[in-house]
């Protein structure tokens, strides 16, 4: 998308520092007019809630500017989206870098009715609040003749989310968390890696067992699967770890084994005393995919860097905690056989579509009607959708199967839906029966149900316990046939939605059927506090992290400090760990407004070390910024900010449990 400037407005801080805001316009190739500021011409705000973990941290931009006799400005309030962009920069060595960039929002636009001048207000936005308008991505790969789904790291579906706001911003990845055996890169590119199955498909991606998250609750499941926090600073996308957040000098030294001494933080603590600076490591990755490895000193210090103001410092103490937990949900825990069960992914071609085929033109894939997910299939008159071959395996500690058939009628049809169920059980073909719930030579087409006009239809079947023929184990080349029958098919009349076949046990046979949470408590051998936290509900999880059985397990994985002890943990330990660790004692949590004494902007990506020396107040490590109001013409910034505690592992018991 092509954005030209066409307002601008070039201002100093009281501490002269120079900025500039900038409205672009979309397809604006014109001359730049200059705009006129008001008293807080431009203030920005990364808001977050009272919980220290949460996963995403919007921010907006406040625009105060005069309206006079010599200014133009356009009608802001009758603008289309996205048309026009706000970018905030400040010169740094002589050459402005952007700080913050975002969408004008028409909606919130205020001006006073009266003679010029008079003030003007308008309001912008970073978009992550509307996330849930977009559908989450899907990555496909070639596969023979045909085009299946392909699971991708962490970083792959951040960046794709991220990408639909449109503001084309490079990403900042910081989180010390690796795969065992995979040390030099961190979890965001090493996790879900697809397998070489054609059929693995990201059915961890779904909030039921018939419906995909939008595009926001995918983002915020990766993020909090992952430990990890993203907010836009100085004009790029950070997405870092929620508790280890910090020196990369000291991790290093626990990864080669030459740390030395048993406290982690009093490592932490003599590095800010002897250098005065905090280093973080990130993996940088620009918007066009070029990836790179940066280190950047990102600590500012009170009263040295950061002032003190308006005598507004205040320290708050969150309670220790005796029990920290970590849930995966259970509720959607599938195997789907047919590799496309909902029809969301891969273009048709030559009449394939990801695992099904049609019999004639008859029926088609349609993406023009809102139902529960993007693509359907729609009928006109008699044809067969059938899906490619999947294996049934017979399950000998209780699983069992079955598949379900939705299905919708936008008018009043004279036809019926039925289906057909066959598989070769190591002799010949046989086919589902389902009026006697058996396997039998005979090919038998099943249920034939009229359809409903605007109702919903599920018609869900269990298949019998499998018996296979002689010594084999699994019914192979089985296939669903979903047949349509009509009279007088005119227009849109059937459209059939969900269509799709479900192992819902196969792997969690030592699970009772009725478990729907898997749950990991980490809780603390001595202490008498009794507080708790239990970390937001996630449905990745360690043993199926994609849902799909086929998929690698995440069972090795590791910080910095597993490194040193030679251990591996599951992810779903390590998460609570975290914030076990965090909360041994009481956590300090700062609010207050500073002056900035530096020529450089203070932004949520820095850390804050409280510094007034070891006589009077020295906080032993830095501080996470956890919200922060930056008015610029004052130069000051409101901040609320907490201090992390992942000092060596506390003594804690884990226990995993199961519950209904």
């Amino acid at each position: 998308m092509s954005y030209g400037v066409k307002f601008k407005l070039e201002f100093d801080d009281v501490a002269e520092k120079q900025f500039k805001l900038e409205i672009l316009k979309f397809n604006y190739g014109g001359s730049v007019l200059d705009l006129v500021g008001g008293e807080n011409p431009v203030q920005i705000d990364w808001q977050s809630d009272d919980d220290i973990y949460s996963p995403i941290i919007g921010s907006t931009c406040k625009i105060q500017l005069y309206n006079t006799d010599t200014t133009n400005y356009d009608d802001f309030y009758d603008a289309d989206e996205r048309e026009y962009q706000v970018k905030i920069s400040v010169k740094i060595s002589g050459f402005f870098t952007t700080i913050w960039k975002g969408w004008l929002v028409n909606d919130n636009y205020q001006e006073v009715v009266q003679s010029n001048p008079f003030l003007i207000e308008l309001l912008a936005i970073d978009g992550l609040g509307i996330l849930s308008n977009y559908t989450i991505p899907f990555f496909t790969k070639s596969s023979g003749l045909d085009v299946v789904e392909q699971v991708l790291p962490p970083n792959a579906y951040i960046q794709d989310v991220l990408n639909n706001l449109g503001l084309e911003l490079d990403f900042y990845y910081s989180n010390e968390l690796f795969q065992d055996g995979s040390e030099s890169s961190n979890i965001y590119f090493s996790i879900f890696d697809s397998t070489d199955d054609d059929d693995n498909v990201p059915y961890g991606f779904m909030k039921d067992a018939s419906e995909f998250m939008n595009a926001e609750e995918l983002l915020k499941q990766i993020l909090n699967f992952t430990h990890s926090r993203l907010f836009q600073s100085f004009g790029r996308w950070y997405i870092i770890n929620k508790s280890a957040y910090s020196e990369q000098s000291i991790k290093d030294d626990l990864m080669d084994g030459s740390f030395s001494g048993a406290s982690i933080r009093a490592a932490e603590t003599t590095s800010l005393q002897t250098n005065g600076t905090e280093d973080i490591k990130f993996r940088k990755v620009t918007f066009a995919g070029v990836s790179s490895d940066v280190t950047f000193d990102m600590l500012y210090q009170v009263p040295s860097d950061l002032t003190p103001l308006k005598m507004d410092l205040t320290k708050q103490m969150l309670p220790p905690l005796n029990k920290a937990t970590f849930i995966n949900s259970l509720q959607n825990r599938q195997d789907f056989l047919n590799p496309n069960p909902f029809l969301e992914w891969s273009t048709p071609r030559s009449g394939v579509y990801a695992g099904w085929d049609l019999s004639n033109s008859n029926v088609t894939f349609d993406t023009s009607e809102p139902f529960k997910t993007n693509t359907s299939f729609k009928w006109s008159g008699n044809a067969t959708v059938t899906s490619n071959t999947f294996t049934l395996e017979k399950q000998n500690v209780g699983g069992y199967y079955k598949f379900k058939i939705t299905y919708l009628s936008l008018s009043n049809p004279s036809g019926a839906i039925q289906y057909r169920l066959s598989g070769f059980n190591g002799t010949q073909t046989v086919y589902f029966d389902e009026a006697n719930n058996t396997f039998h030579q005979l090919s038998v087409v099943n249920n034939q149900v009229e359809t409903n006009e605007f109702i919903w239809v599920e018609h869900e079947v269990e298949i019998p316990d499998i018996t296979p023929h002689s010594s084999h184990t699994t019914y192979t080349d089985c296939k669903i046939e979903i047949i349509g029958t009509a009279n007088d098919y005119v227009n849109v009349c059937g459209v059939f939605r969900d269509i799709f076949n479900s192992n819902l046990e196969g792997l969690y046979a030592t699970i009772k059927a009725d478990v729907n949470q898997n749950l990991f408590e980490l809780t603390r051998n001595t202490g008498v506090y009794s507080a708790e936290y239990s970390a937001e509900e996630s449905t990745l999880s360690d043993f199926i992290f994609v849902n799909y059985s086929k998929g690698d397990s995440i069972t090795s994985v590791r910080r910095p400090y597993d490194e040193f002890l030679n251990v591996s943990k599951r992810l779903s330990e390590i998460i609570p760990r975290y914030i076990l660790n965090d909360h041994r004692s009481f956590i300090p949590r700062y609010e207050g407004t500073f002056y900035n004494n530096t020529a450089i902007p203070l932004m949520p990506s820095n850390k804050v070390w409280i510094n007034f020396g070891t006589s009077v107040l020295q906080e032993p490590v830095s501080c996470y910024v956890d919200a922060l109001s930056y008015n610029i013409k004052a130069n000051e910034s409101k901040v609320i900010m907490h201090i992390p505690n992942q000092d060596n592992d506390l003594g804690a018991t884990l226990k995993q449990k199961f519950k209904s």
